[in-house]
């Protein structure tokens, strides 16, 4: 198929058949996610830092998810215990990311809390989901897109009315991400190649320079029209929404919806397809989403942000994340994750099965 920047199949593949586009689409998105949460502190002093923080969170995560989605439509091939691996390498990772987020936490950071194994802390929410998307994805995987994803999207809209439905479990999350999860489960190779064509490119780069600028604009006439809590999507409408129309409330989450699939197609749009120089740490995109947590923590308790709090600290900010984030890709800062991911439970699974028959 021809590509637009005229490159040969060997450009767009490595030798494992990986996706240089995918993996170029990661590195980028989790280069996103550490920069906005280096940047949360400074958004209240610095407009720029609004806008980025604002337009960085109406995206980033919403594509992470449709991309994971995407790379899970061969999950109901695999075998029961292939599945049931999946799952348990994920609850694995948030159970020792868990418990080394806490400890660092309490002993190094001082922090007071309750700890409680069913309240994800920090970003380790994304790793519930994913782990409730999986269990869910074999009765979910069966219907037709047309059913399901609309489906999808009212319960996420009338969800938000239910004020007991936080962050327990990280359950508001789930409901209000899954639609991206599912829009990539059910998108196809051709969503992709439409996003390459020129004309989308130009209105891809409109939408995200429009973005950022209404943000601008907001910052200086009293704040975004949709609420931070909205973003986030771990609050309940009655928490952030309380000056609207009862009614009204569920038209804050369409909005979202809306800024959070155009701006992921544009982001999409602009990904380079064949290899760079960064398009292997794609694959590592775990230790970086897991590891800057404790840098983040610390960042905020000693006051590094302070260091960026200035014209030109704005300007290095991106380029020092940047720097971070390939450091935490690196093999060394990997090693771990690999360990707990090649921890298997096939003979433990089989070994049911037999009994079973």
């Amino acid at each position: 198929m021809k590509d637009n920047f005229f490159v040969s199949p060997s450009q767009l593949e490595d030798q494992h058949g990986r996706s240089f586009y995918l993996d170029n689409a990661k590195f980028f998105l989790i280069f996103f996610v550490v920069l906005a949460h280096a940047s949360s502190p400074l958004k209240a002093s610095h407009s720029s830092m609004y806008a980025l923080w604002y337009l960085l969170n109406s995206f980033h995560m919403p594509a992470f998810i449709f991309i994971s989605g995407y790379l899970s439509r061969g999950y109901l091939k695999k075998t029961p215990t292939q599945q049931v691996q999946r799952v348990f390498t994920y609850m694995l990772l948030y159970g020792a990311a868990q418990l080394t987020v806490s400890v660092f936490e309490k002993l190094v950071l001082h922090h007071q809390f309750s700890y409680s194994i069913f309240y994800a802390r920090s970003s380790l929410w994304f790793l519930v989901c994913l782990i409730f998307w999986y269990l869910f994805l074999p009765f979910l995987g069966r219907f037709r897109p047309s059913i399901i994803l609309p489906a999808s999207f009212l319960l996420a809209l009338a969800v938000g009315y239910d004020s007991t439905v936080g962050n327990d479990l990280s359950f508001s999350r789930v409901i209000v991400h899954l639609p991206f999860f599912l829009m990539g489960y059910f998108a196809t190779p051709r969503i992709f190649d439409f996003l390459k064509k020129k004309w989308v490119k130009i209105v891809s780069v409109g939408i995200i320079a429009g973005a950022y600028i209404y943000f601008l604009y907001a910052k200086s006439h009293g704040g975004s029209f949709v609420p931070s809590k909205i973003i986030t999507c771990n609050f309940s409408y009655s928490s952030c929404l309380k000056a609207y129309p009862t009614m009204s409330w569920w038209c804050f989450r369409l909005l979202f919806y809306i800024a959070a699939i155009l701006l992921t197609m544009s982001f999409l749009s602009l990904v380079p397809r064949c290899k760079i120089c960064i398009s292997h740490l794609g694959a590592r995109t775990l230790a970086p989403y897991l590891l800057h947590r404790f840098l983040y923590l610390a960042y905020q308790d000693y006051g590094w942000a302070a260091l960026f709090d200035s014209f030109a600290g704005v300007i290095i900010l991106p380029l020092f994340i940047f720097a971070v984030t390939i450091l935490l890709s690196t093999k060394p800062c990997y090693a771990v994750f690999r360990w707990l991911q090649s921890i298997r439970v096939d003979k433990l699974v089989a070994s049911g099965e037999r009994k079973e028959k």
